[in-house]
């Protein structure tokens, strides 16, 4: 699943060492911030997930890199050229920032707390993929995924509404005493799921018709 040597050095490296500049901060913040704050889920459920989203858009880039048309008609499979970049991305930050908050010791419960930030990037990451398949310009999906982000941030208070409780991103944070948070969740993961069948459909008829055309 993982892209060819070629295609990881076009990635490069910088977003790792971003990645540890953040966790950094993350942690001084902590240390310094006081115990106001739910440093737990406001970092896993919320910063981080969006950071992650941030660089999935930046780093995975479909109608915004200049190959583009060359390589949804020459590559073998396009949807899975997308899915590896992304894979390799979302894993490698991943781990980094669970790996981080590990050696913290921040979490009251650390399996609860990365099955929180995990739901929540995934559907987030995936809305940056799906708009990196919308939008030609650079960084417009990197735009989509930070409106997103503060549309849910501004809607909290209405999270007292079962439904939207169920769809909520930031359901742990807002309230960290919630029974649904797993279903919720799992809701995050389907929606992404169905985001990236969207990808996939689009993609095959996308190369399909490019294909038609050169012929």
């Amino acid at each position: 699943m993982l892209p060819s040597k070629a295609e990881i050095k076009i990635i490069g490296s910088n977003y790792i060492w971003i990645t540890i500049v953040v966790m950094a901060i993350y942690y001084i913040a902590f240390i310094t911030g006081g115990d106001l704050i739910n440093w737990e889920y406001l970092g896993l459920e919320i910063v981080f997930p969006f950071y992650l989203s941030i660089m999935i858009s930046e780093n995975v880039k479909i109608k915004a890199d200049p190959m583009y048309e060359i390589l949804i008609v020459e590559t073998r499979n396009f949807f899975l050229w997308i899915l590896r970049r992304f894979v390799y991305v979302f894993v490698v930050i991943s781990l980094i920032v669970i790996g981080s908050i590990y050696l913290m010791n921040i979490c009251s419960n650390f399996y609860e707390a990365i099955i929180a930030f995990l739901g929540t990037s995934f559907v987030f990451s995936s809305i940056a993929i799906v708009s990196s398949y919308i939008f030609k310009n650079e960084h417009s999906a990197a735009c989509v995924c930070g409106t997103v982000w503060i549309f849910f941030l501004l809607i909290r208070s209405l999270v007292r509404i079962p439904f939207v409780a169920m769809v909520y991103p930031f359901l742990r944070f807002v309230d960290e005493t919630s029974e649904t948070w797993i279903a919720n969740k799992m809701n995050l993961i389907i929606i992404g799921c169905i985001l990236w069948s969207l990808v996939f459909l689009y993609t095959v008829c996308r190369g399909r018709r490019l294909t038609h055309m050169l012929r």
